[in-house]
């Protein structure tokens, strides 16, 4: 079973890639929580983890997944993480998670991808596209390693960024300052980014978009939104920021 997070398409698309090679299922994260599903995760053979490295961590929803499931023993677990440059701890916290209830990460690989959160400090992913082109080659390798389930971590120590970040209070001084809100002058209730919001913090009210409080800050609104009405630290969201992996959807992004 492979299990991705994603937000602008990047770990869709390597998810995507892998489980065609391998004829594995594939879900997103909120999918996999459903207790039913849990359940059947606990008799997987090999379990897949794809995601983004969010402030040098893994995302919420999914440390809150490794935590809950409970493998099988002897199950194959890798873990995939994209990323703009630098993973920090997430390798090393998905470890450590697993190693507590007895289970083990067998191999881990970090792929640069554009970074989906350069559009909150007025940078362009857009210009990082050749990213994507050099991973196709790692991804490759990474089938090749997991068809024939090799021991390999990549990444693995807990680093300093990561620890920072792990502190609760500095955590949420980052989320702060990258708040976001919707710009009702720009907003045309079109539900482009209540459609791409995996942790269904979005509704459409009264023509217009509104944010709840369970964000899990994948930037997937911001990046979506059509008419760019989503803005971060009020902000204008300028649309050739807007970054998008070219091989995804909206509909896609939150498996819905």
């Amino acid at each position: 079973m492979i299990i991705y997070f994603t937000g602008t398409g990047n770990s869709l698309t390597i998810a995507r890639a892998i489980k065609d090679a391998t004829g594995d299922n594939m879900m997103h994260v909120y999918e996999a929580m459903k207790p039913d599903v849990l359940s059947r995760l606990e008799s997987e053979e090999t379990i897949g983890l794809v995601f983004p490295a969010f402030f040098f961590n893994p995302p919420e929803p999914v440390m809150s997944l490794v935590e809950r499931v409970k493998p099988k023993s002897g199950a194959y677990i890798y873990a995939v993480v994209t990323c703009g440059s630098n993973p920090g701890s997430s390798v090393w916290d998905i470890k450590t998670a697993l190693a507590k209830k007895g289970a083990r990460l067998s191999y881990s690989r970090i792929i640069p991808q554009p970074d989906s959160s350069a559009i909150a400090f007025g940078n362009d992913a857009n210009s990082q596209l050749a990213k994507l082109d050099a991973s196709r080659e790692t991804v490759k390798s990474v089938i090749d390693d997991i068809k024939v389930k090799k021991i390999s971590l990549e990444n693995e120590s807990k680093t300093l960024l990561g620890s920072i970040f792990a502190v609760k209070s500095l955590y949420h001084l980052g989320l702060k300052l990258l708040k976001k809100d919707v710009n009702p002058s720009k907003c045309i209730g079109c539900g482009v980014c209540a459609r791409v919001c995996s942790a269904n913090n979005i509704k459409i009210e009264g023509g217009k978009a509104k944010m709840g409080d369970n964000c899990d800050y994948c930037y997937a609104c911001v990046q979506w939104c059509p008419s760019q009405a989503i803005e971060v630290r009020r902000k204008t969201t300028l649309s050739a920021l807007q970054y998008r992996n070219p091989k995804a959807k909206a509909n896609d992004i939150a498996g819905k």
